[in-house]
């Protein structure tokens, strides 16, 4: 992690972590952390429906990284950036196409 400004932890490749798991994370890295729960269909290796995967986004932004990283299409979304907002997590907001890159409709996350 030499040299490195943050990092990403990929909580979707976890098969369970506890709470206690997820405060060591923040305590242990000294770097701005970035928590990211990948879809399966973008990417990620997460074993549970979207709806919990949906709960468990909701439980990593209530543990306050520095950064959140929500999928565009990811259902709620507005209820996730107003949790983030609220506790001052800073959100990014990605979109995986493996085959293209579509226009982006910024109205449609306001």
């Amino acid at each position: 992690m030499q040299g490195a400004d943050l990092i990403e932890i990929r909580l979707d490749y976890f098969k369970k972590i506890s709470d206690d798991e997820l405060v060591k994370l923040l305590e242990i890295i000294e770097l701005p952390k970035i928590f990211t729960v990948r879809k399966k269909e973008e990417g990620g290796h997460l074993q549970s429906s979207e709806d919990e995967r949906i709960e468990f986004l909701k439980k990593c932004i209530e543990f306050k990284p520095e950064f959140i990283d929500i999928e565009y299409n990811t259902s709620n979304i507005k209820e996730l950036l107003k949790l983030a907002k609220n506790l001052s997590v800073q959100t990014i907001i990605s979109y995986h196409n493996f085959s293209n890159t579509p226009e982006l409709n910024e109205q449609a996350l306001i």
